[in-house]
This record gives C-alpha cells, sequence and structure tokens, in this order.
C-alpha cells in the first residue's frame, strides 16, 4: 500500500511539473510572438484579385499599400493593439512557418496542378536572427500528400493575413 501511495505521489509530481514547464513553454512562446515581423505582397492577376503589400509587427503597428482591386489603394497606416495581431503571429508559429519550403509555384517545386492566372502571396517572417520567405502561386493547388500537407498549413497563414486585411481595410475581392 505504501508503495501504491509513493508511486502516485510520484505520478502527482511528475503531471504538476509537466504542467508548470507547458506553462512556462506557453510564457516563453507569447515572449517570443513579441519580436515577430511578418511581412505579405499579395500580386495581381488579369482578372480582380486584390494586390496589396502589408508588413505587421508585434507592437500593432501595421503599414499597408493597396495595389489593385482593393477597396483603399494607396499607403496607409494602422496602429491595432499587440492583441490584435498576436493571432496571426499566433497561427505563424502553430504552422510551424520556417519548417515550409521557399516556393509552392510550379511542377519543380511539386505542384502537380497548376491553374493559370492567379496571384501569387510571398510571406516574408522575421523572428529574431531566422528570416524566411515563402512563395505561393495560388494556381499551384496539388502535390504529393506531403506537400499536400504544408499547403493546408500555408493556406492556414494565408487566412489568418486575409482575416487582418479585411479587418483593417474590408471586404476582398473573392479571387
Amino acid at each position: 500500500m505504501l508503495g501504491l501511495l509513493r508511486s502516485l505521489l510520484l505520478l502527482c509530481t511528475i503531471q504538476l511539473g509537466f504542467g508548470n514547464l507547458s506553462g512556462q513553454n506557453i510564457s516563453k512562446a507569447s515572449k517570443a510572438l513579441s519580436t515577430m515581423e511578418v511581412s505579405v505582397h499579395r500580386s495581381g492577376c488579369y482578372g480582380e484579385c486584390p494586390s496589396y503589400n502589408l508588413k505587421v509587427l508585434s507592437s500593432g503597428r501595421i503599414v499597408y499599400k493597396g495595389l489593385s482591386s482593393v477597396p483603399n489603394l494607396g499607403s496607409h497606416s494602422f496602429k491595432l493593439l499587440p492583441k490584435d495581431v498576436e493571432p496571426l503571429f499566433r497561427e505563424v508559429y502553430r504552422q510551424g512557418f520556417f519548417t515550409l519550403r521557399g516556393s509552392y509555384a510550379n511542377v519543380r517545386d511539386g505542384c502537380t496542378s497548376l491553374s493559370s492566372d492567379s496571384p501569387s502571396i510571398y510571406i516574408t517572417v522575421i523572428h529574431g536572427s531566422k528570416k524566411g520567405t515563402v512563395r505561393h502561386y495560388l494556381g499551384c493547388e496539388f502535390g504529393n500528400s506531403r506537400m499536400n500537407h504544408e499547403l493546408a498549413r500555408l493556406s492556414k497563414i494565408e487566412s489568418s493575413i486575409d482575416r487582418l486585411v479585411v479587418k483593417l481595410i474590408g471586404p476582398l475581392p473573392d479571387k
């Protein structure tokens, strides 16, 4: 009986230790997000594809330049609360941006299905001493199963960017 109690006590101690460690990891992640910067260039197409440049700082400062097919053309600056831009940074972190390949744009990159006249999205993330850029030609729709998984992760980051842009300037055209 005493051995069972010791085992339970040890198990509880281990679980509590990992619980505290998890809390520390969450707070480290939040602190790490406070030094992140995301820049985006979304290219146009022959139709009504929204085209813009966007730079989002963890301080909440945003620089936006509408290029074509967006409600607000030209350069604009915004200041949001850091908590309002944090969902974007959390998505970048959650989806492992720095583990994605640099390009999802053509057959050489592994695209097995390409459509023409689609825009590209270039996302650059700076996080401490790390810097990475990913190009996604939106006409690159399918690849092997690994690439499809990566495209799904990248799509979640792109959706988070779109939600922030819509919050700033209003709805974007569908394409």
